[in-house]
């Protein structure tokens, strides 16, 4: 039973993760991830999209504007980031002018 709980608590080390949007890429190593929350409002019974945002830390810089991130909650590494990007799901779609190059 021991081995049981021990188990249990490793994984709530882990913290948790969460999937979302790349909005912004300016800074070094750190990405702005938004997360859209469904959640159900309490008078009108219906759902609304809730939205928030995490700083995460990208220590390749791989992430770029508009890529679907999975984020994973970590240790404090600076002010406001406590997340680490753990993979891209998806990168961003490449649309008209830019697919055909910055000369086009």
């Amino acid at each position: 039973m021991s081995q049981e709980n021990s188990t249990g608590a490793a994984s709530k080390r882990r913290g948790t993760t969460k999937v979302g949007m790349v909005v912004s890429d300016v800074c070094d190593q750190t990405v702005t991830v938004q997360v859209v929350t469904p959640v159900a409002h309490k008078k009108y019974h219906r759902i609304v999209r809730q939205t928030t945002r995490f700083m995460a830390h990208d220590k390749e810089n791989r992430c770029q504007t508009g890529d679907l991130v999975e984020i994973r909650e970590c240790r404090p590494i600076s002010k406001r980031k406590r997340w680490q990007v753990v993979r891209v799901v998806r990168a961003r779609r490449v649309v008209g002018s830019e697919a055909k190059g910055a000369n086009a």
